[in-house]
């Protein structure tokens, strides 16, 4: 049994809406080449139903990193972050990109959001070789991420709001690094953007096998042992283009844990105790059972567990009890809770 007074994450501390699920990379280690998550891009008139919706629910902070895809495939992308600004119920947002399709006026535009947190960069690779051996792309998109890399450089101000996560061989150091992608991120580092380096890649739910790295010099996590639920069937739910709502921003490569659909459905429908298809849900990962699956997930991130990201987080922190008392009452906001630690 689980103890279920421990403080988990607000569910209203950030919603992800996908305005794409389509990429112009074809990653080794990514879903994306074998999911069946239809590619498509959001509507505008969708994504401002799902906004206007969120914020009368309660949310305030929006991420617009697909669950497989690349933001900037959507050529409506820089409207939808418009929006967002505009919007009066909306404190920040943020998104990642692999920033290979980013054009200049992209950058002007960005530099003069004020809510943007921050966006997060994924560098796939860290010179030529290991960029084409990583994505299948060919030498034209990786200058293009060289010419960007560059031009980022020149707005300080901008590049102390990136994030960049470099996703390479075991053996990369960026330190130790000469190549033209190493030294525009030294320099991008020393203007104060945050530089991560995943040393260990998950598996998407088992999509991807050892095999399909060969060659790569990469290592996929180990498979933890799951005593407790997962962190994210509470909080940092997907919205897809088509308005599904997927009860995992993490390892689910085909949106197998939809939840409901927000073109047909209020949130307050969609968490709620009557929401038998969610309930069930969490019903499961508490006694233990977990579905095909989230049993070989490397995704997978303990209810208990602290992480990195906690410490970016607004909202208060809630225990399970009190989580399970806003799902019998969604109008009630859980940002009442007590915040973690208390």
């Amino acid at each position: 049994m689980t103890d279920r007074t421990r403080t988990i994450p607000n569910p209203l501390e950030c919603l992800y809406i996908a305005c794409s699920t389509a990429c112009n990379l074809r990653c080794r280690f990514c879903a994306y080449p074998l999911s069946t998550i239809r590619k498509a891009n959001m509507q505008f008139s969708t994504f401002a139903v799902v906004v206007d919706q969120a914020t009368a629910f309660g949310f305030e902070t929006f991420n617009l990193t697909p669950l497989v895809g690349e933001a900037l495939v959507d050529p409506g992308f820089l409207d939808k972050l418009n929006y967002l600004e505009q919007h009066a119920g909306v404190h920040d947002f943020y998104f990642c990109t692999n920033l290979t399709l980013a054009e200049r006026g992209f950058f002007d535009s960005v530099s003069r959001f004020r809510k943007l947190r921050c966006f997060s960069v994924s560098i796939y690779g860290h010179d030529e070789d290991s960029f084409s051996r990583l994505t299948g792309a060919d030498r034209a998109v990786y200058q293009r991420l060289l010419d960007n890399l560059r031009h980022l450089a020149t707005d300080p101000q901008l590049a102390a709001r990136s994030e960049f996560r470099i996703r390479s061989g075991r053996a990369f150091r960026l330190e130790h690094c000469q190549s033209e992608l190493c030294t525009s991120l030294q320099e991008l580092e020393r203007l104060g953007s945050r530089i991560r380096i995943p040393q260990e890649y998950q598996n998407w739910g088992g999509l991807i096998e050892a095999t399909r790295l060969e060659g790569l010099d990469l290592t996929l996590k180990d498979n933890a042992p799951r005593t407790e639920p997962c962190v994210f069937l509470y909080f940092k739910h997907t919205v897809l283009p088509d308005g599904m709502l997927n009860a995992c921003s993490s390892g689910d490569g085909n949106a197998s844990l939809t939840i409901g659909n927000l073109l047909e459905q209020t949130f307050e429908q969609i968490y709620s105790t009557s929401n038998t298809r969610y309930a069930k849900l969490l019903e499961a990962q508490r006694a233990g059972q977990f579905s095909p699956l989230c049993q070989v997930c490397t995704g997978y991130r303990s209810i208990s567990a602290s992480w990195y990201s906690y410490t970016f987080h607004r909202q208060p922190f809630m225990s399970e009890i009190e989580f399970e008392r806003w799902l019998a009452n969604p109008k009630n906001p859980p940002a009442q809770a007590k915040a973690k630690g208390d």
